[in-house]
């Protein structure tokens, strides 16, 4: 059971079940992104599939390691 509930979770990150986010407004005041201000009443894309492979996010991204998910 424990490698089983590593894996679950290790496989959403590597191909969650939605490839999109869906479409999000930006709160009236803007918002800060990655540095980036983004002005009020925007709407963006949430390419969460991206999102989940993205080394600034992930240690070795590009892989399936389901330890990562070990309780410390």
């Amino acid at each position: 059971m424990t490698l089983l509930e590593r894996v679950i979770p290790e496989t959403l990150r590597f191909r969650p079940a939605l490839l999109t986010g869906g479409y999000r407004e930006t709160p009236p005041e803007g918002i800060d992104v990655d540095s980036v201000f983004l002005s009020g009443g925007v709407n963006l894309f949430v390419p969460m599939q991206q999102i989940q492979a993205d080394s600034r996010y992930w240690d070795r991204a590009a892989e399936f390691p389901p330890g990562r998910w070990a309780e410390s």
